[in-house]
């Protein structure tokens, strides 16, 4: 398995076969295919007449930024007009987002944007939107949010892992990426689902490899990460982990781990990447855009090339993929209200 720490080279040479390769890192348009003719369906309904732009709310070079830049030249292909990539970071992911939100609803700017920023800052704070505001349009990704304890802790297992935090109760400290998080949100959901409240003890960092370093160098007992943080230190041995929020099924990186649920744990969490646009958008636009990213996901280069950015392809269509937000949105603003 390729490394993590190989994931923007990776993603530079497949964004180059895939015909991006002169575009900035700001936006990028790609050339319209004329080997892909443009669905009946689409004309029918007299979309698209025009660029779509992909508003990423975070930084270039991130995993959200590259997958949408994997994805857009066969988006253009596929629906005859030019896609362009635009980044909007800030507020964790909220000036993205309201980008989207205010732009006309008629599927020409949509946002590919990340559990954090669609279900925990508009309930960490105040950022001007809610999911009312949100037409989701299909999931692309899915990460899930495990237990990391050191390989000499002597713990091997979830009720190991228990017992020994048990026995001294609220003294144990765990790290994540950040408060109001999704990892913080696992751990809490976690010592909900086993009704220990308080159990261990959040510390903070500003990113998930400083969490999980801080466990390596004895700051903290434990981490709450995904697989893009914690596999290689899994991998060489210096690092175990115990179970993992994947639902259905294992994990993609981790597949001898158990699930939580597997466990008997309603614990299901971990980041996902989805596409959305404003409400109100018509839902005919709404199914061509779906249509048109699951035909994506299932060519073998965007397989490859999300293999590559170390991102299990987790297609889910806009019906599915709604309910799931609208219900995460729920269970996430309930935790975090009882952070408060």
């Amino acid at each position: 398995m390729k490394r993590i720490n190989c994931l923007v080279m990776a993603a530079i040479i497949i964004v180059a076969i895939g015909g991006c390769s002169g575009s900035t890192p700001e936006s990028s348009e790609v050339p319209v295919s004329s080997e892909v003719p443009v669905s009946s369906e689409a004309l029918s309904v007299n979309f698209p007449t025009t660029t779509i732009k992909i508003i990423v709310p975070f930084n270039p070079g991130g995993s959200t930024d590259l997958m949408a830049r994997v994805l857009a030249p066969e988006m253009s292909a596929r629906l005859g007009v030019p896609v362009i990539v635009e980044n909007k970071p800030g507020g964790g992911g909220a000036i993205g987002m309201i980008e989207m939100i205010q732009s006309n609803p008629d599927g020409h700017t949509i946002i590919l944007c990340s559990i954090s920023a669609a279900t925990l800052t508009p309930n960490n704070s105040d950022v001007g939107y809610t999911n009312k505001e949100m037409a989701p349009i299909a999931q692309i990704a899915q990460l899930s949010t495990g237990i990391y304890v050191r390989a000499d802790s002597g713990i091997s297992t979830v009720e190991e892992f228990i017992e020994v935090c048990e026995a001294e109760y609220g003294t144990k400290t765990f790290s994540t990426s950040g408060t109001g998080g999704v990892h913080h949100l696992t751990a809490e959901l976690f010592m909900q689902a086993i009704d220990k409240p308080g159990l261990i003890n959040h510390v903070p960092f500003d990113s998930g490899t400083e969490a999980i370093t801080a466990v390596l160098g004895n700051q903290v007992d434990f981490s709450f990460g995904d697989a893009g943080d914690g596999l290689p230190f899994v991998e060489d041995g210096t690092l175990r982990v115990l179970a993992m929020g994947s639902d259905p099924g294992r994990d993609y990186y981790y597949p001898d781990v158990p699930s939580f649920r597997e466990l008997g744990y309603d614990v299901v969490m971990g980041p996902w990447t989805g596409f959305a646009a404003p409400a109100g958008t018509p839902i005919e636009v709404i199914e061509i855009l779906d249509n048109t990213i699951k035909e994506c996901m299932e060519l073998p280069n965007i397989i490859e090339g999300f293999k590559n950015l170390s991102q299990p392809i987790a297609y889910m269509n806009h019906t599915d993929f709604t309910e799931k937000w609208m219900a995460e949105y729920d269970k996430n603003k309930a935790i975090i209200e009882g952070l408060n």
